[in-house]
């Protein structure tokens, strides 16, 4: 892991009372089981700290602990000019928060920027950054073994979320011996495993099956580059909006280099995810369209309408793969 300078870090500590923890748009849990377990291991040093983001989290998250405690807009009791700690985490870039600027100008806090993301706009007063990490939770962690930060259940438990979705349950590529020894230590300290398991991937409403039954239909694959969409139409008939780990059904197919998912919100945006196997790098073509990753994980939003969105990125993916 990276650290540009331990000793700064330790100064900042020691000078600021109020820390602030935040994450990108529509948070995964990698965003905020770190956010929140830095929350709470903060509070171990005796400073006042806090968990705030740009729009809520999705309910399925609500088990999460001290979700509860999320906030949504940043106290009007924070220190300006520096004094207030403004920890980003798993965010490539401030417009990724999602706040409007002109807030976190006015606050002008001191950045502290950890991520694991390659796409990482190296931003901020400080970075704690780790390209091979698995998760940011990860990251996390290991600063705070660097502060002698405890773990407790409830750090070990948000963590050791982040850390398991981050890796697909271990199955990712980006899964390394470092991992296993993170998730270790989050296990001894008392990481809730079987809830976790149970409340990400064993707890599907019918209401998501019906939605993946309707996306499924959508299947289309071209020279190994395999694609998925879902329209407003589709989430509205099933009652269902929940598109998480569909664009994993495709990796699972062999054959597939590039799997796409394209899901549709208002008549001129659409979200993707990418996934790639073998050579190929999505980070690159998420890049292109303002979003970023790791280079066999990405996502991105276009300003455009599903069916030119679909076009765009899948004839970019077929010239990353030199097919056209």
């Amino acid at each position: 892991m990276n650290i540009t300078d331990i000793s700064k870090m330790k100064k900042i500590i020691d000078e600021a009372e109020c820390f602030v923890f935040t994450s990108h748009i529509d948070p995964d849990c990698d965003g905020l089981g770190g956010s929140l377990g830095l929350m709470l291991a903060f509070r171990q040093l005796g400073k006042q700290t806090y968990t705030v983001l740009c729009d809520k989290f999705s309910d399925k998250y609500s088990w999460l602990p001290h979700s509860d405690e999320i906030l949504y807009e940043f106290p009007k009791t924070l220190p300006k000019n520096k004094k207030t700690v403004l920890f980003t985490v798993d965010a490539p870039n401030i417009p990724r928060l999602g706040f409007d600027q002109s807030i976190i100008d006015e606050l002008d806090p001191t950045i502290v920027n950890l991520d694991h993301h390659t796409s990482n706009a190296m931003f901020g007063d400080l970075m704690v950054f780790d390209e091979k990490a698995a998760s940011s939770t990860e990251v996390a962690y290991r600063l705070m073994q660097q502060l002698d930060l405890k773990l407790d259940t409830g750090i070990s438990t948000l963590l050791y979320t982040g850390l398991i979705t981050d890796t697909g349950r271990f199955r990712f590529s980006n899964t390394r011996s470092e991992s296993f020894e993170c998730a270790q230590h989050f296990l001894r300290s008392g990481a809730k495993h079987n809830l976790i398991i149970k409340k990400l991937f064993e707890e599907k409403p019918l209401e998501k099956l019906l939605l993946e039954q309707k996306v499924l239909a959508t299947l289309k694959n071209e020279n190994g580059i395999a694609w998925l969409y879902c329209t407003q139409e589709m989430m509205d008939e099933t009652g269902c909006s929940d598109t998480e780990e569909f664009v994993n059904k495709l990796t699972e197919v062999s054959g597939i280099e590039i799997s796409l998912f394209f899901k549709q919100g208002s008549a001129d945006t659409t979200k993707i995810s990418l996934r790639a196997r073998g050579d190929a790098d999505v980070n690159k073509v998420a890049s292109e369209f303002g979003g970023g990753g790791h280079a066999k994980a990405a996502g991105a939003k276009l300003n455009h309408d599903l069916e030119t969105s679909i076009s765009l990125v899948v004839t970019a993916c077929k010239k990353s793969l030199g097919h056209i």
